[in-house]
């Protein structure tokens, strides 16, 4: 989580600098502004979907129990 604020922190200063101070950043500025923010969300974008990718499809999960009986049978 940590990560993500040092994301926040610039991008919170140029919204001050353009809102308050009435600063005006040069094109570079915005070009770099948005390369970041492009690269954050791929990379974002490669955990969530790589991490759905290892997990198996349609697995439901293990209801026997390590004695052989399920957990049904328990309730029963």
């Amino acid at each position: 989580m940590s990560g993500f604020v040092q994301y926040l922190n610039p991008t919170a200063q140029l919204v001050i600098a353009l809102s308050v101070y009435g600063q005006v950043p040069s094109a570079n500025t915005f070009v770099c502004f948005a390369l970041v923010w492009l690269s954050l969300v791929s990379l974002v974008l490669e955990a969530v979907l790589g991490e759905r990718r290892r997990q198996p499809k349609n697995q439901q999960p293990s209801t026997r129990l390590m004695n052989g009986t399920t957990v049904r049978d328990q309730h029963l």
